[in-house]
C-alpha cells in the first residue's frame, strides 16, 4: 500500500509540473482552446506530402504540442489528392453541400488565399489573445481568418558551380553567356508580380519574356531542383520562393537562391481554419504550434521556410543583407493581390509569348 501511494504521490507530482512548464508557455486564452481541442480529439490535416514533412512532419508536430501545450488529440495527415488550389476549392464544394470539411485547416498561398478569404471560407479567431507578443496584427489578416506562417520569395534557383557569381538584377539574367542555359516554370512564377502596375507594369513585362525566351533551354516544376542540380539547367527564373533551393542545398547539392536586388517580393504560406472543420479548436491549436519557435523551426527543417517577422527566422537574414545593398523589400499580403487583379491577364499573355518561344 505504501508504495503504490508512493507511485501515486510521483505522479500527481509530475503532473503538478507539466502543468506549471505549460502555463509558462500558454495564454488562458489557449489553455481554454487546449481544453476543447482534448475533447476533439483528432485533428486531420491534407496537404502534399512534401509540406512540413507529410506524415512524419504532422507526428512531430503532435508530439511538440503535447509537451508544449499538453494536448491530447491525435493528428492524422494524409497527401493531398490535388494542389493547394483544388483542396480549397473542395473545400468550399464540402460547405455548399453541408458537409464538414475533409481537412480541419486550408494550407495555401496569398492568392489562393485571397480568393478563398473573400468567398468566405474561413472561421476568425482571436490570434493576438492565444499568442500575446506572437501574434501580432502584421500576421494575422482576412479579418482573422488566415494566419501568415511561411514567407516566401520568387527569385532564382542556380546551380552555383556554375554561376558561382550569379546576376544581381533581373534583367542581369538576360546576359549572353546565359544564352540558352535557363530555364522557367510552366506557370511563368513571378512574372505575373512582376507585370503589376506598380512594379513593371505588363508592357515592359511582356517584352523583358520575350527576351527571356530566347535565353530559355525549356520549363519544369518547381520541386525539380535536381535539374539545376545536375546542370541541364543552370538556373530557373523565377522559381516558387526559395524552400526547394534550401533543402537541396542542406544534402550538399551545388544549388542556392538568388534575389534580385530590383525585384524582392515577400509573399506568405497562410493556414486558415475552414467554417465547416469538424475539430476547429483542434486546428486553431496547431496553428498556434505553427507561430511557436518550434513550429517555425518545423517549417524551416521540413520545407526550408519560415516567417520573416520573427527574429530567429533563417529567411529574415537574407533579406536583411538585401537592404544593406539598398534593396526594397515589399510585402504582396492578400490586400495587395485583391487590388492587382491585372496580373492574372497578364499571366495569361506572359505564357503565350513563352509557348510561342517553345514552337
Amino acid at each position: 500500500m505504501l508504495r503504490k501511494t508512493c507511485v501515486l504521490a510521483a505522479a500527481f507530482a509530475v503532473a503538478i509540473f507539466a502543468h506549471q512548464s505549460m502555463a509558462a508557455d500558454v495564454s488562458p486564452e489557449l489553455a481554454k482552446l487546449v481544453e476543447a481541442a482534448n475533447k476533439e480529439g483528432t485533428l486531420r490535416l491534407v496537404w502534399s506530402g512534401s509540406t512540413l514533412g507529410g506524415s512524419a512532419g504532422a507526428k512531430r508536430a503532435e508530439e511538440e504540442m503535447r509537451k508544449k501545450f499538453g494536448t491530447t488529440f491525435a493528428v492524422k495527415f494524409a497527401p493531398g489528392a490535388g494542389s493547394m488550389g483544388e483542396v480549397g476549392a473542395t473545400i468550399l464544394a464540402e460547405q455548399k453541400a453541408s458537409r464538414p470539411s475533409h481537412t480541419d485547416i486550408y494550407l495555401g498561398p496569398t492568392t489562393f488565399v485571397a480568393r478563398f478569404a473573400d468567398a468566405g471560407m474561413f472561421q476568425s479567431a482571436d490570434w493576438g489573445a492565444l499568442l500575446p507578443g506572437r501574434a501580432t496584427p502584421e500576421i494575422v489578416e482576412a479579418n482573422g481568418g488566415a494566419v501568415r506562417v511561411v514567407s516566401f520569395v520568387a527569385g532564382i534557383t542556380y546551380n552555383t558551380k556554375l554561376l558561382p557569381n550569379p546576376p544581381t538584377t533581373v534583367e542581369g539574367w538576360l546576359a549572353p553567356n546565359l544564352k540558352g542555359k535557363l530555364a522557367t516554370t510552366t506557370a511563368a512564377a513571378g512574372l505575373d508580380v512582376l507585370a503589376a502596375n506598380d512594379f513593371w507594369g505588363e508592357e515592359k513585362t511582356l517584352a523583358f519574356a520575350a527576351k527571356l525566351s530566347d535565353h530559355l533551354a525549356g520549363v519544369m516544376r518547381c520541386g525539380e531542383t535536381n535539374r539545376i542540380s545536375s546542370g541541364e539547367y543552370w538556373a530557373l527564373i523565377f522559381d516558387c520562393g526559395g524552400s526547394d533551393a534550401m533543402l537541396a542545398k542542406a544534402t550538399g547539392a551545388p544549388v542556392d537562391q538568388a534575389m534580385a536586388t530590383d525585384f524582392v517580393q515577400i509573399r506568405f504560406f497562410y493556414m486558415g481554419v475552414p467554417k465547416n472543420s469538424a475539430s476547429p479548436n483542434a486546428a486553431k491549436v496547431f496553428i498556434s504550434y505553427m507561430l511557436s519557435p518550434e513550429g517555425q523551426k518545423l517549417a524551416w527543417d521540413t520545407w526550408g521556410g519560415d516567417l520573416h517577422s520573427f527574429s530567429e527566422s533563417n529567411i529574415r537574414k537574407p533579406l536583411e543583407a538585401l537592404k544593406e545593398k539598398g534593396a526594397t523589400p515589399r510585402v504582396l499580403d492578400i490586400k495587395w493581390t485583391n487590388e492587382h487583379p491585372e496580373t492574372g491577364a497578364a499571366r495569361e499573355k506572359i505564357l503565350k509569348v513563352l509557348r510561342a518561344a517553345e514552337r
